[in-house]
């Protein structure tokens, strides 16, 4: 199946990370993420919903990041500390 993945960053003070995606694709955007950030914290980590591509990655990082904070959808809190992720 191919498909198109939309992740962004808004690379602002305080910066917010849209969708982690898988953790392949998380695996290959964190070192550019951390490129653009210059040394500068990952503040936001934004979940919509819960699907592989908005989540899948949240793990890599939160490792590189523990202090970002998870923000998300009223559905997807309910999901996520499931998975031992704590979210508003």
């Amino acid at each position: 199946m191919d498909f198109t993945i939309h992740q962004y960053l808004l690379a602002t003070e305080p910066s917010i990370l849209f969708a982690t995606g898988t953790v392949q694709q998380a695996e290959r955007s964190l070192p550019e993420i951390e490129e653009i950030l210059g040394g500068r914290p990952l503040d936001y980590i934004f979940v919509s919903h819960m699907e592989s591509d908005e989540y899948g990655g949240i793990r890599i990082f939160l490792e590189r990041y523990p202090d970002a904070k998870v923000i998300c959808s009223r559905l997807a809190s309910r999901e996520l500390p499931g998975l031992g992720v704590e979210c508003d």
